[in-house]
């Protein structure tokens, strides 16, 4: 109390410029903090972004071998038919002799 009495008015303009500038470094501190978070963010979209672009190039490629895997299929399965109306017991005639 008593060193309050004895400050000169410069000290204590000091002291209260010093109080001012510690406040606008803190605001400035969380300012920055916030912008980096925020490009932080976008350049992870970004990247994200491209990534989907790639995606979308390998789902064309897949949907391309899809197509002719289901070609592939459709002729496997007519020639699964043949073999089965061949191999069927319908068309096989049984004779049994009888005594």
């Amino acid at each position: 109390m008593i060193s309050s009495i004895f400050k000169s008015k410069k000290v204590a303009e000091a002291e209260k410029d010093q109080k001012i500038l510690e406040k606008e470094i803190k605001r400035l501190s969380l300012e920055i903090i916030k912008k980096d978070g925020f490009l932080k963010c976008k350049n992870d979209l970004i990247i994200s972004k491209e990534k989907a672009g790639k995606k979308v190039y390998d789902w064309e490629k897949m949907g391309d071998e899809l197509k002719k895997y289901h070609e592939e299929n459709l002729v496997l399965k007519k020639e699964l038919e043949k073999i089965n109306e061949i191999l069927s017991i319908n068309c096989i005639e049984n004779h049994y002799l009888i005594k």
